[in-house]
């Protein structure tokens, strides 16, 4: 079950910070270009992206909980 709380935190911080973590990635990898007329889209791609990471984690921890119980006599 530890694992699994791994899983299920590690996902929902992931999904919460989102925004913030697609910005930082945006202006890290884009420093020295000029984004004015791209920025947005590049924004709402990369927050969506940590948000999927996000999901896929913590589905991995539901499907890794219903393996351990179900596999239980």
């Amino acid at each position: 079950m530890k694992k699994q709380l791994i899983y299920f935190i590690s996902g929902i911080i992931l999904v919460l910070f989102s925004a913030p973590l697609g910005r930082e990635t945006l202006f890290t990898i884009y420093r020295h270009k000029n984004l004015a007329s791209e920025a947005l889209t590049l924004l709402k791609c990369s927050a969506n992206a940590y948000v999927l990471t996000g999901i896929m984690l913590f589905v991995l921890g539901l499907v890794k909980y219903y393996v351990e119980n179900s596999s239980k006599p």
